[in-house]
């Protein structure tokens, strides 16, 4: 059917200014990008997106409806960056109960942030585990240059090397922003602290080491050790047994980043048990530009409030339920 069968006054201009201005607020508001991140993809500039989004609204290609709960939200992540430092706090309206919805849906929006976040020439540091494994599958590409990899602790120990798991976590980084790939490759925990040490002194370890040290952007969970739940890589029994947590009991450790724990004031040093883990020097992790946290759960509040009063975390994402009650925590 052609223009003048329509009656249509066709204008390609509009078509065109249209079919932008739909793109940029699906990735706006349906994806989560920033207008920074959007105007880079797109090969346009930041104020060009903001007009965009401007003309939709204006012309009803998108509707903004603001919501008692979601404004709550706003609220609670302004207070926990003032509270904490952050640079940036998103927490995710899950809508469910369910724990593996919530995880996905925080693990997307951590995709998100890490996109963004991404740079050519940087090096990005990743633990592993069931959320940063969530987070992998949720990565979209971005083409980067000279961008490195790195596995920020080890994998495996007496029972399982974890090798496989671990890797698939790394490639999947490693493809979607055009990265080289450096593993780790070391136990998660060593029987000894003689032995981790004669271990991390040769030349190839000692230089994976140095490329962690020196990562711009670093991405980990919170674990804990609240309850009987600990995080994947760290069942009871399996990676840490029953000496070992009493150890750390003893210890009043309350949480781990990538195997290396700490106590409630955030505080690592002089803690016996990590002497003998692959984890990163915690005092150290502050070097690095963003300390990207992506967890959820109730049962993580201790342990993520801890690392945040260390001044171990720059950029959080977590669910509603688990903002609320570190909000209540830190505003009673």
């Amino acid at each position: 059917m052609t223009r003048s069968q329509t009656g249509e006054n066709w204008d390609p201009y509009l078509h065109d200014k249209r079919a932008k201005a739909l793109e940029v607020a699906s990735q706006y508001y349906a994806q989560g990008q920033t207008m920074q991140a959007i105007a880079r993809a797109l090969g346009m500039s930041r104020s060009t997106v903001s007009r965009l989004l401007s003309w939709a609204k204006e012309v009803g290609l998108i509707e903004v409806r603001v919501r008692p709960g979601q404004s709550n939200d706003l609220v609670i992540e302004n207070r926990l960056k003032d509270e904490y430092g952050l640079e940036s706090c998103t927490v995710v309206p899950t809508g469910s109960s369910d724990v593996g919805e919530s995880l996905d849906a925080v693990a997307l929006r951590g995709a998100h942030l890490v996109h963004e976040l991404l740079e050519s020439d940087m090096v990005i540091a990743i633990s592993w585990g069931t959320m940063i494994d969530s987070v992998s599958r949720c990565l979209t590409p971005k083409s980067t240059v000279n961008c490195q990899v790195v596995q920020l602790n080890g994998f495996g120990n007496s029972i399982t090397s974890g090798i496989h798991y671990s890797n698939l976590i790394m490639e999947r980084f490693g493809t979607a922003f055009n990265a080289y790939v450096q593993q780790f490759p070391v136990p998660l925990f060593f029987d000894s602290p003689v032995t981790r040490d004669a271990l991390f002194s040769e030349r190839s370890i000692a230089r994976i080491r140095r490329l962690q040290q020196t990562a711009d952007l670093v991405l980990f969970n919170v674990g804990t050790l609240d309850d009987n739940l600990p995080n994947g890589p760290y069942l009871a029994g399996y990676y840490v047994g029953t000496e070992d947590s009493r150890e750390l009991e003893f210890e009043q450790c309350v949480g781990e980043i990538s195997a290396t724990y700490f106590r409630k004031d955030g505080s690592s040093h002089d803690i016996e048990f990590n002497r003998r883990t692959s984890g990163p020097d915690l005092e150290g992790l502050r070097a690095s530009r963003y300390r990207v946290c992506v967890t959820c759960g109730a049962r993580k509040v201790t342990a993520l409030s801890s690392a945040l009063k260390g001044g171990l975390i720059t950029h959080l994402v977590t669910d509603v339920k688990t903002a609320q009650l570190l909000n209540d925590q830190t505003n009673p």
